[in-house]
This record gives C-alpha cells, structure tokens and sequence, in this order.
C-alpha cells in the first residue's frame, strides 16, 4: 500500500505561481517559499509585474 504523498505547489511554478500572481494583482501582500532561489527570484519579477 502506497502512502498518500501530498503535492506541494510552490509559489514559484505552477498554481501555486499562479494564485501569487493573481493574489499581487489584487494587491495582496505576497510572500513565497521557495526551494530554488533562481527560480524565486524569477517569480518575484513576474509578480512585481503585474503589481506595477
């Protein structure tokens, strides 16, 4: 039998990327954890994006 092994979305990629996005377009303060910090530090310049 298998365990269950819940998927982490990350605020980097995916919809977990996405909901941050969207979430900073609405004004929201944002704040992501993120296990690559290339790959974050890409996502914040997406999201300051769509902030400004």
């Amino acid at each position: 039998e298998q365990a269950y092994a819940p998927r982490q979305d990350r605020g980097n990629a995916g919809i977990g990327k996405t909901t941050a996005v969207d979430l900073a377009r609405r004004g929201a303060r944002v704040i992501l954890a993120c296990r690559n910090k290339q790959r974050a530090e890409a996502a914040v310049c997406d999201i300051i994006k769509v902030r400004k």
